[in-house]
């Protein structure tokens, strides 16, 4: 089993754990109390989700867009990049966790032993106290998989034709850093005309970019999925 506890901030991740806590702090200032997440739309199938339900495919590359909710507000964005056969991705931009050596923790993205998607929501749920964590995910073509996994994992050293990416990015630019690699390497999954400073900013709009399920946990409530209606030609 993976470990879920948060890393003790070391002195070089203690800005980073600052600059995190400040963020929190200024985005609660706009926001009223009980946030939970953007409403689901009304003609989506929303049903209740057993642990199986939400572990990532074995055969099928995923893109999963996390959004971690406080009482007040919005808190955090980050992603998973699943690829069979390989490890999955974890990027946490801005982050101070997963720190230890066995995550191999390079840029922001931890290369090894990334959290699944119930480890991360036990984490941000214990350390963290949030009651509310949401999950976007698309399903991917290797070819634009295997492009999102080179620049994730090699970052600023990638040979890109369109210039260099770095994942590695300070507190409070989460959601723009992960807006920003949406814009440029999302399509045709998504369409991102700009970015969003806040990660409800950007989880309002990722609603509306046809994910093919949307992962919901909440804290003392049965974990939900659900999915847009279907389409004519689905």
């Amino acid at each position: 089993m993976i470990p879920t506890r948060c890393t003790i901030p070391t002195a070089a991740s203690a800005p980073r754990r600052a600059a995190f806590i400040i963020c929190a702090a200024l985005l609660a200032t706009s926001a009223g109390c009980h946030f939970s997440g953007q409403p689901i739309p009304k003609d989506w199938i929303t049903t209740a989700a057993e642990a199986a339900d939400v572990q990532d495919p074995p055969d099928t590359p995923t893109l999963q867009v996390i959004i971690c909710y406080g009482t007040l507000t919005s808190n955090h964005g980050c992603l998973r990049l699943t690829f069979p056969d390989r490890n999955t991705l974890f990027w946490d931009p801005g982050g101070y966790i997963y720190e230890e050596p066995h995550y191999n923790r390079q840029h922001d993205v931890v290369r090894n032993n990334a959290p699944s998607l119930i480890d991360y929501w036990h984490l941000r749920r214990g350390e963290f106290g949030e009651p509310t964590m949401a999950a976007y995910e698309w399903t991917l073509s290797r070819e634009d998989a295997s492009l999102m996994y080179h620049v994730l994992y090699h970052g600023k050293a990638a040979n890109l034709p369109d210039g260099k990416f770095d994942p590695d990015l300070p507190g409070l630019f989460c959601s723009i850093g992960v807006s920003r690699f949406l814009e440029r390497y999302g399509e045709p999954y998504l369409d991102m005309p700009k970015g969003w400073w806040t990660p409800h900013g950007l989880a309002k709009h990722l609603l509306s970019q046809n994910p093919r399920r949307l992962i919901v946990f909440k804290r003392g409530k049965p974990t939900t999925i659900s999915r847009p209606p279907p389409t004519p030609d689905s």
